[in-house]
């Protein structure tokens, strides 16, 4: 596979990066070839994400940048052999104004069988850096903040939501919700006109019981960019919840 990075754009929690996949055979790229060139360099794939300094996850401290992410083939399919895609990232980290996020791909681990049948890495140590940034992470110039009828906080910018606590996620059952036939999630935003605007699959909370839950957030890209001014409520199913402004 010949493979080439496009840009990077980061906005809030929401993380964005191009990717253009050719194989000389001409075969449809799969699923794990994508993988081993996008995804966490924890599992052996090239995408390594970080910060200088650790942070709590789950009530723990950690170095690295945990995710939920969905990929869209954008090309047309008319060129055999080569594909785009755009992978679309929530990030986990909530305390991220100021951070900068390291970015860096590597070539995918190599495996074979070793002693006693045990997959080792022949390439730990000789893996080339393909491609690198640092990704400044600051609040979205556009964000618009929002209380819920329960006094949780939401705030809205143009790629997704955030949500505090673990009400709205707890007790809509969030997490549990089938995907619609496009893969997003029944639930997303109503704006002022009445369109719903769904989140996509890929929602990002970690609960950790011992933090209080006003310290404690979802978040969820949107299907699509929106408006944040034009925001009136979240939706779950059939039930709406009032976005009342921060003013």
């Amino acid at each position: 596979m010949h493979v080439r990075y496009g840009q990077f754009l980061c906005v809030g929690r929401f993380l964005y990066m191009e990717v253009e996949i050719t194989k000389k055979d001409g075969t449809p790229v799969t699923w794990d070839e994508l993988q081993s060139v996008t995804f966490d360099d924890t599992f052996g794939y090239g995408l390594t994400l970080d910060y200088d300094d650790t942070y709590f996850r789950s009530g723990y401290p950690v170095q690295g940048e945990g995710y939920t992410v969905t990929a869209f083939r954008v090309d047309d399919g008319s060129t055999a052999g080569t594909e785009r895609y755009t992978l679309a990232w929530t990030l986990f980290r909530h305390d991220y104004d100021g951070m900068t996020l390291h970015a860096q791909i590597w070539e995918p681990r190599c495996w074979e069988a070793g002693p006693g049948n045990v997959m080792q890495a022949t390439n730990s140590t000789t893996r080339k850096l393909l491609a690198e940034v640092d990704i400044p992470r600051k609040t979205p110039e556009n964000e618009r903040c929002f209380h819920l009828e329960n006094g949780d906080e939401v705030r809205v910018c143009a790629f997704g939501a955030e949500i505090q606590g673990t009400t709205f996620v707890h007790s809509c059952k969030l997490l549990n919700l089938p995907l619609s036939e496009k893969g997003t999630l029944q639930a997303g935003v109503v704006l002022k006109d009445g369109t719903k605007v769904p989140f996509l699959r890929n929602l990002a909370f970690d609960e950790f019981p011992e933090a209080p839950a006003e310290l404690q957030w979802s978040a969820a890209a949107f299907s699509m960019t929106i408006d944040p001014a034009q925001a009136a409520a979240l939706y779950l199913g059939d039930k709406v919840w009032t976005l009342v402004p921060i003013e």
